[in-house]
């Protein structure tokens, strides 16, 4: 019989893992309260080591858990699942300029997913992909991006699904012929899966037997479990409309299926990734699927069924179009049968080449789609379940005239290493046709507002004057010394041009410093923004330095305690003789710093500030006033102008204005396997208290900059330290670390630790 060791329980709010080892190969079996694990007798039985997961559990809950390996069960355990996550509603969002380069693949359908070698892979049907200068172009395709700034990459042809727009077989309605697509790509246990389809033109309204196919190296070999062994190395069936062959692996009628985005591949089944751990994301691949622009279902399979391609194992929801959170999880909302799916878009929605994404530390999602109308309209909606109910927060029209965007996608990195809940920044990339020419991809930032508002940004000092430069830079010192983690902004203006190369400060704590904008105004002056996350306190001198020597620099420079990046900015500008100057307008969102820099060519001129702005610094000389005002929206975004009043007739002036949005980061450690379950208690900046898992690991997301206290807690333990300062400086922290020991009784600790579990857990 074999012998069970190391055995180990994860649990969410709504799963229970398990991972145990044997000293003989066996079996893998699990059941938490009577319920089975899904993944039970799915594992093959040559492994020593095992893990199953049992979902749809209630939160807050206690569950007995027992492993069972070649007729060995475990001793059984009282586990009590996590308390029901918070969960933020995406409400509104801002997206920034476009952004496109020629130097980047040409197709179209550009989703993507990080695999577990750290890169992106992105999808790419019609078109030559990262063949760059290349004539030939293939039905469907594979970027591996290695610059994702530009979206530059190399390139896995999937040559045998056709050249671009070529049909063959006779599968299509009245035995016309079809071409294949590609819909959606995901990575599991260090492989790469590509969903395909077969699509009829010219209409494209026909979308049948969804497919998909797996690579274990990266792409340059596929497989596929309808028959492996007569795909040929690029996925594709020899006959693929051939009734002996069919290609369909569920309904018939199902095409377009996209696998909703969690977390990365890690290399594993991604039953303990953080990123799962919501939804029982950890235990299933959940997918939708659209037959129109206005139906679109779900369907869901086992993770370990999903790596092995297994056929029969997909469910549909059932449940209703506005479920409540905890329906999702319900197995009764699931069905084996696809013809009773719920439609899970509401009845005004319609649209197509929908993906949904899961947005870590809000726990919640968002769904992006485009349609038709005057333009092509990108639509983004938002829900707590991947089922709904689903609410619009973004609506963008875009003219057809000279340039057509369409089939808008979230990019996976910007996803999974989001750790803010507010102003969440996410590049969306979509197709763009410059004068209606061949595909190319574009990209601009969505920024996510959520129903909570971030802590006010605070001014601590700031420093303003005009500086006649030395040689090609010009300083500032700051009266007195800067914090460390606080926000340092430096603005200037010149009267000559001259390229900003660095703004640099004199700490020498490896503080870089990043210019926001540098472009010459119609005036011919020319200004910008740089911005840094300070890394150390003391005394602090801060210079702008120039590609050549300049006039009439002017440099201004502010604390701030609070925001750590730029969101949007809008380059200076000008104004006549007059008394009044507004700035461009930006779009900013509620809870946002907005910083405004003005400057006017007359030495009496005095400046009131306008549109709810406080003046903060100014500085004079040489017949030029220069002012630093800044403004904390609270309760309200949109777009903003920044309006000044001169005291006196002014012959030049400049203006700018800049949005600055707070992060959040997370604090994680440990209490050691006899603290699973301890309470964790934190104050600072932000408050709360979070749960330690199965293993006594526990994380707190949503801290702000500043000190905490982190104290857990749990009957029957005493924990060394009994509290921890934590400083939070721009940046996750780990390792924070406590060890708990049973507190009193007779026994051996392992009899304590026993008893005081099963206690607590079961009477609270």
């Amino acid at each position: 019989m074999p012998v069970i060791s190391n055995l180990v329980f994860t649990k969410t709010d709504s799963t229970i893992v398990g991972t145990w080892d044997t000293d003989t190969s066996s079996d893998s079996n699990m059941t938490a309260g009577g319920k089975a694990a899904i993944d039970n007798g799915v594992a093959p039985n040559t492994t020593t080591g095992h893990q199953c997961v049992v979902t749809g559990l209630l939160p807050n809950t206690l569950y007995s858990c027992i492993v069972t390996s070649g007729g060995t069960s475990s001793t059984p355990q009282n586990i009590t699942t996590n308390v029901a996550q918070t969960r933020l509603r995406t409400t509104q969002a801002t997206m920034g300029a476009s952004n496109s380069t020629a130097n980047s693949p040409l197709g179209d359908t550009f989703r993507s997913f990080v695999m577990s070698n750290g890169f992106t892979y992105m999808s790419e049907d019609d078109g030559n992909g990262f063949q760059i200068g290349s004539t030939t172009s293939y039905n469907t395709q594979i970027g591996k991006i290695t610059d994702e700034n530009a979206l530059t990459g190399t390139f896995v042809s999937l040559s045998d699904y056709g050249a671009f727009n070529t049909t063959n077989g006779t599968d299509g309605p009245g035995g016309a012929a079809m071409t294949n697509k590609s819909t959606g790509i995901f990575g599991l246990n260090g492989h790469m899966f590509y969903h395909v389809y077969r699509q009829f033109p010219p209409t494209y309204s026909t979308n049948r037997y969804g497919n998909w196919i797996k690579s274990t190296d990266g792409g340059a070999t596929w497989n596929n479990f309808t028959a492996p062994s007569t795909f040929t190395a690029n996925g594709t069936p020899v006959t693929p409309n051939s009734p002996a062959e069919p290609i369909q692996f569920y309904d018939l009628t199902i095409g377009e299926v996209c696998p909703v985005m969690y977390a990365a591949d890690d290399g594993t089944l991604g039953y303990n990734t953080a990123g799962n751990q919501i939804d029982g994301a950890n235990a299933y691949v959940y997918c939708s699927f659209a037959k129109d622009t206005s139906q679109l279902y779900l369907m869901r399979i086992p993770r370990i069924q999903y790596e092995a391609q297994t056929t029969t194992a997909f469910e549909y929801w059932v449940g209703l179009q506005s479920p409540a959170v905890a329906d999702f999880v319900d197995d009764t909302k699931w069905s084996a049968s696809p013809t009773s799916a719920t439609n899970i878009l509401p009845t005004a929605v319609n649209g197509a080449w929908f993906q949904i994404a899961f947005v870590p530390a809000i726990n919640s999602y968002i769904m992006t789609t485009w349609s038709g109308g005057g333009g092509t309209n990108f639509v983004f909606y938002s829900a707590l379940t991947p089922a709904g109910p689903w609410t619009q927060f973004f609506f963008q029209n875009n003219p057809t005239s000279g340039q057509r965007w369409y089939g808008p996608f979230p990019f996976h990195r910007d996803l999974i290493g989001n750790v803010a809940t507010n102003n969440i920044p996410v590049r969306i990339v979509y197709q763009g046709e410059p004068n209606l020419g061949h595909y190319r991809p574009n990209w601009a930032t969505l920024t996510l507002k959520t129903d909570t508002l971030p802590m006010a940004n605070t001014f601590i000092q700031g420093n303003a004057a005009t500086t006649a430069p030395t040689g090609n830079s010009s300083s500032l010192a700051f009266s007195s010394n800067v914090a460390v983690g606080n926000l340092l902004v430096m603005g200037w203006r010149r009267a000559t041009t001259g390229t900003v190369t660095s703004v640099t400060d004199d700490m020498g704590v490896g503080n870089s410093w990043t210019v926001v904008y540098d472009t010459a105004d119609t005036g011919g002056t020319s200004g910008g923004w740089a911005y840094v996350f300070t890394k150390g306190s003391g005394a602090c001198t801060v210079s702008v330095n120039y590609s050549t020597s300049v006039a009439g620099g002017v440099v201004c420079i502010g604390e701030w305690n609070g925001p750590t990046a730029v969101r949007s900015n809008s380059a200076a500008s000008t104004a006549g003789t007059g008394t009044l100057l507004t700035s461009p307008s930006i779009t900013a969102t509620a809870g946002d710093l907005l910083l405004g820099l003005f400057q006017a060519n007359t030495g009496n001129a005095s400046v009131t500030a306008g549109s709810g702005y406080v003046a903060r610094e100014s500085g004079s000389a040489g017949g030029v006033k220069y002012e630093l005002i800044e403004d904390n929206l609270s309760a309200s975004g949109g777009s903003i102008t920044a309006t000044a009043t001169w005291g006196a007739n002014v012959v030049h002036s400049t203006a700018g204005i800049g949005s600055f949005f707070a992060q959040t980061f997370t604090i994680s450690g440990g209490v050691g396997a006899s603290g699973a379950g301890a309470t964790i208690a934190y104050s600072g900046p932000t408050s709360g208290g979070t749960v330690a898992d199965g293993s006594g690991n526990f994380t707190i997301s949503g801290a702000l900059n500043g000190t905490y206290t982190i104290t857990p807690s749990l009957t029957g333990f005493i924990f060394s330290p009994s509290s921890r300062n934590v400083n939070m400086v721009s940046a996750n922290v780990t390792g924070v670390n406590f060890t708990a020991a049973a507190s009193s009784g007779t026994g051996t600790a392992n009899d304590m630790l026993n008893v005081s579990r099963w206690c607590t857990r079961l009477w609270g």
